[in-house]
């Protein structure tokens, strides 16, 4: 099955695919505007939904996909009808052209990745506004995944603004009046995946 968003071509890599049994918990399993995956038994009613890197979600959709043997057609139907999304984007569906394409099989995630990041102030010995902070991410057990980075920032720790070009795995920062109260991630992007945490 292909979940098709209709969101800005230029947010693709931006978008993080999210699924839940319930529509409580929620999991990663992709990133990008459109995202390919084998429908499972246990996924066969489950939910999905995207974020967009300001942080909104798209509405609900509920995946309605019987299990080959009892039909080959699957659908996605809206969690609410007659809702209409909030961010200016349509609902996640699924066409009868996208089901032709061909579906690549999910890439499970090794379980032993993590990320860390480490803070060190370039040539300062006693920082101050003006100074260099140099932000290092290192990753582990992404070695045989595609990926990419993305550097973001925030206030209040809930909502994240992507700093535009921040792709690297160092990041340098000048300490200000405005952002030293900042909370800093990276986030991973590994492209057309399903997780298995």
């Amino acid at each position: 099955m292909t979940l098709q968003s209709n969101a800005d071509i230029e947010l693709d890599h931006q978008l993080v695919w999210q699924m839940s049994p319930n529509g409580i918990d929620w999991i990663k399993i992709g990133y990008g505007n459109a995202l390919a995956f084998t429908v499972s038994e246990e996924d066969a009613q489950a939910y999905v939904r995207f974020r967009m890197a300001d942080g909104t979600f798209s509405d609900a959709c509920q995946l309605n996909a019987l299990i080959p043997g009892e039909t080959d057609e699957a659908e996605v139907t809206d969690e609410t009808e007659g809702a209409e999304a909030t961010d200016g984007t349509e609902n996640a569906e699924a066409t009868d052209e996208a089901e032709q394409l061909p579906v690549a099989e999910p890439v499970r995630l090794p379980d032993n990745r993590k990320v860390s990041i480490d803070l060190a102030w370039e040539d300062e010995e006693d920082p101050g506004f003006g100074s260099v902070a140099l932000l290092t991410a290192t990753l582990e057990g992404y070695d045989e995944l595609d990926y990419t980075l993305q550097w973001v920032y925030s206030e209040d720790q809930e909502n994240w603004t992507m700093l535009e070009g921040a792709n690297e795995a160092e990041l340098r920062v000048t300490a200000s009046e405005e952002n030293y109260l900042y909370y800093w991630r990276v986030e991973v992007h590994v492209d057309g995946f399903k997780s298995n945490v």
